[in-house]
C-alpha cells in the first residue's frame, strides 16, 4: 500500500527560523511549534493514514480561504506583510 502524505507545517523553530527577517515573521504570526510537536503530529498522521497533515490548525482555514476567494487570500498576504514590514 503507498500512502501519499502531504505535510504543510508554517513555522517550526528551528536553526533556519532563528534568524529574523519577513519571510520567517509571516510565517511565525500564528505561532512557532516545537519540532517534537511537529514530530508527533507526522506520526499520528502517518499512523491514521492522512492524506493532509497539518500541525497548525489555523493552516486548514488559511488553505480553505485562499480558494475561496483568491483576490481577498493576496490582499489579505499583503496587509500582512505590511504590518510586518511597517510599510503602509
Amino acid at each position: 500500500m503507498c500512502i501519499r502524505d502531504r505535510l504543510c507545517p508554517q513555522a517550526v523553530r528551528t536553526a533556519m527560523t532563528a534568524v529574523e527577517n519577513d519571510a520567517i515573521a509571516a510565517a511565525a504570526n500564528n505561532g512557532m511549534i516545537e519540532p517534537e510537536e511537529l514530530a508527533d503530529t507526522v506520526v499520528e498522521g502517518l499512523r491514521e493514514e492522512s492524506f493532509l497533515i497539518l500541525p497548525h490548525p489555523i493552516v486548514q482555514q488559511f488553505m480553505q480561504n485562499k480558494t475561496n476567494n483568491y483576490d481577498r487570500w493576496i490582499a489579505g498576504m499583503n496587509k500582512l506583510m505590511r504590518k510586518i514590514t511597517g510599510i503602509i
